[in-house]
């Protein structure tokens, strides 16, 4: 719930970590509906997209495209861009533009998210860029000129700090390992 505050979904949510289901009613549904998306959309069986995280509510699918210490990888022209740019409707700018910038990791999330979210018939998707706030803001707000955002698609990002806080009371153990990490989660 920490991850998409101001919507507050109703419900049980299911948890998916590398595509894989960890908590929550629709794990299996889920993992299939992600491998269909991925099949669709000519991947290689032998490496699928596997989503960092993914949660799922009745109304909202988040993706989660997570860094611990660096930055979103910028991969400008990138072959592979094309089999995500099929759907002009869900970027603001031409495709060549959205491969020129090189986010080719946010751009495959954001393409999957969308159709996972239509294949599931869940009315709103939020892609959340996380990571350290110095290495994703500039690459965030970029990143968020390129896609057409609405109220059934989405996008925005956080620090690890801001997920931490917002999760408040958090267990011990995650206290104190968040806390011994300071300088890299940005945690009291």
């Amino acid at each position: 719930d920490a991850l998409v505050a101001p919507q507050r979904p109703q419900g049980e949510p299911t948890l998916l970590i590398w595509g894989v289901p960890v908590s929550g009613p629709r794990g299996s549904k889920i993992a299939a509906a992600l491998t269909e998306v991925c099949n669709s959309l000519e991947e290689s069986v032998s490496s699928l997209t596997e989503p960092d995280v993914i949660v799922v509510w009745q109304d909202l699918l988040v993706l989660v495209e997570a860094t611990f210490q660096s930055g979103n990888e910028r991969r400008p022209n990138f072959r592979g861009f094309d089999r995500y740019l099929d759907r002009p409707d869900l970027f603001s700018v031409a495709p060549e533009e959205v491969a020129a910038d090189g986010y080719y990791e946010l751009t495959r999330s954001w393409r999957i998210g969308a159709a996972l979210a239509e294949s599931l018939r869940i009315p709103a998707f939020l892609l959340l860029n996380l990571g350290p706030p110095e290495k994703i803001e500039v690459d965030a707000d970029l990143f968020g000129a390129l896609v057409a955002r609405s109220v059934a698609h989405d996008f925005g990002s956080c620090s690890w700090s801001d997920v931490l806080e917002a999760a408040q009371p958090i267990e011990p153990w995650l206290d104190r390992y968040a806390s011994e990490r300071h300088r890299l989660l940005y945690w009291r």
